[in-house]
């Protein structure tokens, strides 16, 4: 289990000619600026930089990243520029997701 985990995020690709497997950590660099511009983008709109929507998008956006890269096919070729712009809007959407349902929770009735 532990290693189908680690498998799974550390965002594997198999190397045509018997190479084995190779990771793409560098693209949650895209995934990690992602979030970050969101949040710098949302302070500077609201002039108000609240830790907690840049912790819960870093969360949302790392663990629904992996889901997209493999649905998308992206493990199917090298890293590309294509590719690092994909987690980078991936992290900078999430954060709106995650604000657009924490809304809905508060104005739902009780």
């Amino acid at each position: 289990m532990r290693n189908k985990l680690v498998s799974y995020f550390s965002l594997e690709r198999p190397v045509f000619g018997g190479g084995g497997v190779q990771r793409e950590l560098v693209l949650y660099t895209g995934v990690v600026l992602g979030t970050v511009g969101h949040w710098l983008f949302e302070g500077s709109i609201k002039s108000n930089f609240g830790l907690g929507s840049l912790v819960g998008g870093f969360v949302a956006s790392i663990v629904i990243f992996p889901t997209i890269y493999y649905a998308a096919g992206l493990d199917k070729v090298p890293v590309n520029f294509v590719k690092w712009c994909v987690a980078f809007q991936n992290g900078f959407f999430w954060q709106t997701i995650i604000e657009q349902v924490q809304t809905a929770a508060v104005a739902m009735p009780k």
